[in-house]
């Protein structure tokens, strides 16, 4: 993957081959790394995730004042 790998749950073999071709190749390592940080950094922006829940506080509000009105 771009970002990291997947394994199957409990099952070992896959993520330590996982773990090994990291290992092995340092260039995918970094490329994966600063694509993941980059990653986080757009989805856990200070500024968005503030966004995010100024929208659900808003939607909620809406939510129980149209319930209150009926």
């Amino acid at each position: 993957g771009e970002t990291g790998s997947i394994a199957p749950i409990n099952e070992a073999a896959p993520m330590a081959e996982a773990i090994g071709a990291l290992l092995a190749d340092e260039s995918r390592r970094e490329k994966m790394g600063a694509a993941a940080a980059a990653l986080a950094c757009a989805r856990f922006d200070l500024a968005v995730v503030a966004g995010r829940y100024d929208a659900l506080y808003r939607s909620l509000l809406r939510r129980a004042t149209a319930e209150t009105a009926v």
